[in-house]
C-alpha cells in the first residue's frame, strides 16, 4: 500500500462507510511526501466518488500508472535567506489541476487559480500569496508543510478543475499546513455560466473557515467580473494563458484570443489591458519594431481606461506606454502611482514604476519600489531579477551580483538574471565572469538579439575584439531576416569605443523611439559615451536632460 492506510477509517464499517460518502478524499502525499505527485493523481482519479470521474477501463489506469512521469518544471529551491514566521491569517492558492479530458484546458484551471487569488486579495485581514509565487510550485512534488513553508502561509488551498462542454466540476480544499488535516472542502458541479459563482462562494467558504472579518457588508461580492459573457471571459483566460509564455509566437497568440474575447464582449475592459500587455511584451523583449507595438499598446490601454477608469492593469499598462515610447515622464508616474492607489497589492505595477525610477536617476527609490514588489511577489522571478536590476542601474554592483545569485537558487535557467548577472560583472572589470552569464542568457533566450549584443559589448571589453566584431556581423545578417533594435548593434559598438558608429546607431534608435533609449541616463554600459556632446544632445531629445 502506498499510504500504509486505508484513505477512511472509524469505528465501525457505517462510520468508515459515512466518512467514504461525506468526505473528500485525503491527499495521499499528506501521509507519505515521497509519493509523486502524478501518481497521486491517477490514486485520486481512481478513488474519485463520481463514476465519471474515475478511469473508464482498467487500461486506462494502467496505462496512467506505467507511463513514465517527470516533473514539467524544476521545484524551487528555499531561498538562501530564513523565510519570516507566517502570520495567522495567510494563505496561498496552489494552481488547480486540469482533470478535464482535454489538457488544453488547463489554461482554464489556470484561470480559475488566479482569479480566487484575486478574491481572496481583495480581503485586507487575509495575507495572500500572490500568484506568481503560488505558480512557482506548479508541477512540483513537494509537500504542503515545506510549500507553506516557503510561501510563508498556514493554509494551503489546492484543487481541481473538469471541464466538458458547458459543465462544469470544480473541487477545492482548504489544508493546514502544519498538520495536514482540512479545514474545509466542496465539490461544484454546475454549468459554465456559473463560473464566477464559484469563485466567489469558494472564496466566501474560505473567509468563513478561517473566521476572517470579511466586510461591514456581507453581501459584498468577492469576484466581480469583468464580462458577464463566458465566451469572452474564456476566451481572455486562454490569451492570458499564452501572454505568459513571453515567445513571440506565444505573445501573438494571446493577442488573437484577446482580440476575439473584445470581439465577442466590446466593454471587456480587462482584455484590452490585456492586449495593451501583449503589444508592450513584443516590444519589450525586441520581436518587433516599437512604431508597431506601441501605438496598438496605448490605443488598447486608452479603452480600457475610457470602459473602466478604475482598472489598475489598464493605468499600468498605459504608464508603460509614457515611459517606454512617448518618454513623457511626468504621465508615467502620474498613472503608476495611480495604478498603485488602486491596487496597492499589484506586484506589477511596482516592478514597472521601479523602472521609471531608475529611468529617471531616482535609483535608491528604484531599489526601494522594487523591494516592494519582490515583498509581495517573494517568489516570483522577473521581481527577483528586477531588484538586481535596479541595484544595477543604482551602482551598487556587488548587491546586484549578490541578489542574482539568490534568483539563481530559486532557478538556474532565468534569463533576466544572467543578463543583470553580466552587465555588473562588466562594471567591475570581471570579464571571465561577465562573458560566461552572457553567453548563458544568449543560450537560454535562443539568441535574443539584446542578450547576443549584451555579450558582444563584454567581449569588447575584455579585449576579445574579433568575438565582438562577429556578433556585429552576426547582429547584421540577421536583419536581413528579422527585426533587430538599433539599439542593440549600438551597444556593441560602444563596447569596442567606436563612437562615430555607436552615436550613429543611437540615433536610428532614437528616431524609431527604442524603448531601451528610456535607460539612458542611468545605464551604466554606456558610462564611456558621457563625455561626448552627442551624449548630452541625445539626453535632450529622450527628455532626460
Amino acid at each position: 500500500m502506498l499510504a500504509g492506510d486505508p484513505p477512511f477509517t472509524g469505528w465501525s464499517a457505517q462510520a468508515i462507510l459515512a466518512r467514504q460518502a461525506l468526505e473528500p478524499l485525503p491527499r495521499l502525499r499528506t501521509v507519505r511526501d515521497t509519493v509523486p505527485e502524478w501518481l497521486e493523481q491517477v490514486v485520486a482519479r481512481a478513488l474519485a466518488k463520481a463514476p465519471a470521474d474515475r478511469f473508464a477501463t482498467a487500461g486506462e489506469l494502467i496505462a496512467a500508472v506505467t507511463e513514465a512521469r517527470t516533473p514539467t518544471v524544476a521545484e524551487p529551491a528555499l531561498p538562501l535567506v530564513r523565510a519570516a514566521p507566517a502570520v495567522a491569517n495567510s494563505i496561498a492558492v496552489l494552481p488547480f489541476v486540469n482533470l478535464s479530458a482535454d489538457p488544453e484546458n488547463e489554461y482554464f484551471s489556470d484561470g480559475m487559480t488566479e482569479e480566487i487569488v484575486n478574491a481572496l486579495s481583495a480581503i485586507g485581514s487575509l495575507r495572500v500569496g500572490s500568484r506568481t509565487s503560488s505558480f512557482a510550485f506548479k508541477g512540483a512534488t513537494q509537500d504542503i508543510r515545506t510549500i507553506a513553508e516557503k510561501l510563508q502561509v498556514r493554509t494551503i488551498l489546492e484543487g481541481s478543475v473538469r471541464r466538458a462542454d458547458t459543465k462544469l466540476r470544480v473541487t477545492a480544499q482548504l489544508i493546514n499546513a502544519a498538520d495536514g488535516f482540512h479545514l474545509w472542502s466542496a465539490t461544484y458541479d454546475r454549468e459554465m455560466k456559473d463560473v464566477f459563482a464559484i469563485q466567489d462562494e469558494i472564496a466566501r467558504a474560505i473567509v468563513t473557515a478561517l473566521k476572517v472579518k470579511l466586510t461591514d457588508e456581507p453581501n459584498l461580492t468577492l469576484v466581480e467580473p469583468h464580462t458577464s459573457n463566458v465566451e469572452a471571459y474564456a476566451l481572455y483566460l486562454k490569451a492570458r494563458y499564452f501572454w505568459r509564455r513571453k515567445s513571440a509566437s506565444g505573445l501573438k497568440q494571446g493577442i488573437e484570443f484577446f482580440q476575439q474575447a473584445i470581439a465577442v464582449d466590446t466593454g471587456y475592459a480587462l482584455a484590452y489591458a490585456g492586449l495593451a500587455d501583449s503589444y508592450i511584451a513584443l516590444g519589450y523583449y525586441g520581436y518587433l519594431p516599437p512604431k508597431d507595438v506601441f501605438p496598438p499598446a496605448k490605443a488598447a490601454a486608452d479603452a480600457a481606461l475610457g470602459i473602466d477608469d478604475g482598472l489598475p492593469e489598464a493605468h499600468t499598462a498605459r504608464a508603460c506606454v509614457s515611459l517606454l515610447y512617448d518618454w513623457d515622464w511626468l504621465d508615467a508616474e502620474r498613472r503608476f502611482r495611480r495604478a498603485i492607489e488602486l491596487k496597492e497589492g499589484y506586484p506589477t505595477a511596482h516592478f514597472w514604476y521601479a523602472c521609471y525610477l531608475w529611468a529617471v536617476g531616482r535609483t535608491a527609490d528604484s531599489c526601494a519600489e522594487a523591494s516592494r514588489a519582490q515583498a509581495l511577489a517573494p517568489l516570483s522571478l522577473v521581481g527577483h531579477a528586477n531588484l538586481g536590476w535596479a541595484l544595477y542601474f543604482g551602482r551598487r554592483f556587488e548587491e546586484a551580483i549578490a541578489q542574482c545569485r539568490k534568483t539563481l537558487d530559486l532557478d538556474p535557467r532565468y534569463l533576466f538574471t544572467y543578463t543583470v548577472l553580466g552587465q555588473a560583472y562588466v562594471a567591475l572589470s570581471r570579464y571571465d565572469e561577465a562573458v560566461s552569464a552572457l553567453q548563458s542568457a544568449v543560450n537560454i533566450s535562443g539568441g535574443l538579439a539584446f542578450t547576443t549584443a549584451a555579450l558582444g559589448y563584454a567581449y569588447a571589453r575584455a579585449g576579445k575584439r574579433r568575438e565582438a566584431r562577429k556578433v556585429l556581423q552576426s547582429l547584421n545578417q540577421r536583419s536581413d531576416a528579422e527585426y533587430v533594435p538599433p539599439f542593440c548593434v549600438a551597444l556593441v559598438y560602444a563596447g569596442l569605443d567606436d563612437r562615430d558608429q555607436a552615436f550613429a546607431w543611437l540615433d536610428r534608435a532614437c528616431e524609431e523611439r527604442s524603448h531601451w533609449l528610456a535607460y539612458l541616463k542611468a545605464w551604466p554600459l554606456l558610462d564611456n559615451l558621457h563625455a561626448d556632446p552627442r551624449f548630452t544632445a541625445l539626453l535632450g531629445r529622450v527628455g532626460l536632460r
